[in-house]
């Protein structure tokens, strides 16, 4: 709990950061109100599919922006993300990008228009040009203290009151922004995150309910990304689970809808294969009849009621390697599920156990990975099943 002083010093701050705000309003406001049903999102009504992909560095400790800058400009990277084929992108932060920090190296003369900026407005300007090049944003609350993935929504040095305060920032600050689709409020709870009605300090779907409800006050258009925990003490199996994996406790401890509406509710699972973290059931030749029923179980079962989409997924896919079958597997599974909104993990190639859509030269597409989730995207666009792998 903060004391009454620094809270409002506190909350003077964010003021003062929210009327520096440097995005212009456009001259005609453009109003997108994102909505969920069966297990599709609705722009304006209409069904819209995110093919989406996760491009980090703004949420890591010292760099507070999207990494690859010292090789790329910024406006080329976002126009290659688009022209490969996504029409998303998450963006990962950390509660020091909103401090207007001193940020990491790039290169100066790729990117003029952003010397002598700071974290806070090297987000403004990145997010404004992925709006303006039409790409839906998903905000990612990555990291409290920058540095690790922590297993609670709060630390010993972050309260709860300041997660949802930086929440409230960004979705007040980039409401203006018409492709500012969503917000994953927390990134792969685990450890001592909990899913039911009895643990005050540690249930993640109370704390989610409490930030969502704050979060729509303040901007009703968007969606409330919510991901699982890893595993649970009730309601729930022995297998373990990812981090950020397991929704298989929703089946008992449903997200209350006066809190986060049916439609404005996404669930956002994480899922890996070996190459992140090896597990008794990754046996080569079996993936195929194995993983299914796990999915299933974690979070796929769900997908007949509630918005299901996977923000993050990915690993090296080298020739060869257990990852394959496993890409593959998933793949093919997301198509019989019809679960036709994902994000990719990772844009850069320097995530250290994925790799990324991006060879380390940060220019050079790796076709193979792309191609595989190609897959998905024809099938999910022309309602055709292709043929599997």
């Amino acid at each position: 709990m903060l004391p009454i002083r620094k809270l409002a010093l506190m909350l003077i701050a964010s003021t003062l950061i929210l009327t520096s705000l440097t995005i212009a309003a456009p001259v005609t406001q453009i109003t997108n109100n994102y909505t969920t049903k069966d297990n599709k999102i609705f722009l304006n009504e209409k069904e819209i599919k995110l093919k989406g992909v996760s491009w980090f560095g703004s949420e890591v400790r010292g760099d507070y922006m999207p990494h690859g800058l010292w090789s790329r400009n910024y406006k080329d990277m976002i126009t290659q993300i688009k022209q490969t084929g996504f029409n998303a992108i998450r963006f990962p932060f950390c509660p020091n990008t909103l401090k207007s920090l001193p940020v990491g190296y790039f290169d100066t003369d790729l990117n003029p228009s952003l010397v002598g900026k700071n974290s806070l407005q090297i987000m403004d300007i990145m997010l404004q040009e992925i709006n303006d090049q039409g790409m839906y944003i998903l905000l990612d609350h990555h990291r409290p203290d920058c540095d690790t993935i922590s297993e609670l929504w709060y630390t010993n040095t972050y309260s709860e009151r300041s997660w949802i305060a930086d929440l409230s920032l960004v979705v007040r600050r980039y409401k203006r922004l018409p492709m500012l689709m969503g917000i994953e409020i927390k990134n792969e709870p685990h450890g001592a995150s909990t899913w039911s009605n009895s643990r005050p300090t540690t249930d993640f779907n109370k704390a989610a309910e409490r930030a969502g409800k704050t979060l729509l006050r303040f901007n009703p258009n968007i969606l409330i990304y919510v991901g699982g925990i890893a595993n649970n003490p009730e309601c729930d199996t022995p297998m373990v689970k990812w981090w950020g994996g397991n929704l298989a406790p929703v089946r008992c401890f449903p997200i209350i809808n006066k809190y986060i509406p049916e439609n404005k509710l996404v669930f956002s699972p994480h899922v890996y294969g070996p190459d992140v973290s090896d597990q008794p059931y990754f046996v080569a030749g079996q993936l195929k009849n194995t993983l299914p029923p796990i999915w299933e179980n974690h979070f796929a079962g769900l997908s007949t009621k509630f918005t299901i989409v996977p923000t993050e997924f990915g690993g090296f896919y080298k020739k060869g390697s257990l990852d394959v079958e496993w890409q593959n597997t998933i793949i093919d599974y997301f198509i019989d599920k019809r679960i036709c909104n994902t994000f990719y993990w990772s844009w850069n190639p320097n995530s250290s156990d994925t790799g990324g859509i991006l060879e380390d030269d940060w220019n050079t597409i790796d076709t193979r990975k792309l191609n595989n989730l190609k897959r998905l995207h024809t099938a999910c666009n022309t309602n055709e099943t292709p043929i599997k792998l």
